[in-house]
């Protein structure tokens, strides 16, 4: 827990040593918690309440932030169905979305209870493959990947300090009017994205956000985002500290905008709205607004 919740472990401002420590310590004590959840979970969701002789083996997927998760993206038959089990080890109800990679279409997800559960397939973005493609050749030795088409987003309910399953299944016959997600080119200089209550205006011209509105809270302030960057002191006569994995000393106080100007896509769904935007060669971000949600999640990926 001390290792985990170091300042250089969270955050990487180490140097590269220390950090490929960290990483290694935070993966094997992270190995040895999967496999004691996936015992319990056995256990628990066993018909007879015993873990001996279960049929059920449950599989976690860490990699997720690159797409890549064998279960879920395994083509799901006639006869078979895939079983995703949220489990909260909070003590309140919680509610929240989950997005798992798949390659199938007419996908049906369902409650334990049968219920059918709104659904929604985004595509998977190719940023997101070229980084799931690097990772896997270079860390995993894998050199025939084949990257999932889409993700499959729906609203999970999970009691306190308890679990639910959820059985994605194919459908052929299902009505998927809204259900795989459309692309949108903005055509008017303000384009408005979000299912509510929280909506984000981005100008169609810069690609840039402009203003985010809140309408449970009435909340309406303009709103602006940038990437930027600091020129590294190497050193001088004066202080001969150069600026490096201990010390941030920039080459002075006024930043580098990375760019004004970002190339923008807009993606629609009953569930969630997503505006990806490509800041640079090296900079890009996914801004998603999902339904009956008050915040905005933003992802960012980086290469060096």
């Amino acid at each position: 827990m001390g290792i985990s919740q170091h300042h250089d472990a969270v955050s990487g401002t180490a140097k590269q040593h220390t950090t490929d420590d960290y990483s290694r310590r935070l993966a094997l004590g992270a190995s040895k918690v999967e496999e004691g959840v996936n015992i319990a979970l056995t256990c628990l969701t066993s018909s007879n309440g015993t873990c001996l002789s279960s049929v059920v083996k449950f599989s976690q997927c860490p990699l997720l932030n690159i797409s890549y998760c064998p279960s879920t993206e395994e083509r799901i038959s006639a006869v078979k169905s895939l079983v995703v089990v949220a489990y909260n080890p909070l003590g309140w109800e919680r509610s929240d979305f989950i997005r798992v990679p798949v390659n199938d279409e007419n996908l049906v997800v369902k409650s334990s209870d049968g219920t059918i559960v709104e659904s929604q397939l985004v595509e998977a973005d190719n940023v997101t493959r070229n980084l799931r493609k690097f990772y896997l050749k270079a860390y995993l030795e894998i050199t025939t990947d084949k990257p999932p088409k889409y993700w499959l987003v729906f609203q999970a309910l999970v009691p306190p300090m308890g679990w639910n399953s959820y059985y994605i299944s194919r459908s052929p016959g299902y009505n998927n009017n809204g259900y795989v997600s459309t692309m949108v080119s903005p055509s008017i200089d303000t384009v408005e994205v979000g299912p509510r209550p929280l909506k984000m205006s981005f100008s169609s011209a810069s690609g840039q956000l402009k203003r985010i509105f809140n309408s449970v809270s009435g909340v309406d302030l303009p709103l602006q985002q940038s990437f930027l960057w600091y020129i590294s002191n190497e050193g001088d006569t004066v202080d001969s500290q150069a600026s490096g994995a201990y010390i941030f000393r920039p080459n002075g106080t006024t930043p580098t905008i990375v760019s004004s100007s970002v190339p923008l896509k807009v993606i629609r769904g009953p569930l969630v709205d997503e505006v990806h935007q490509q800041f640079s060669s090296w900079i890009y971000q996914v801004a998603r607004l999902y339904k009956n949600r008050e915040h905005a999640e933003v992802e960012y990926t980086e290469r060096r």
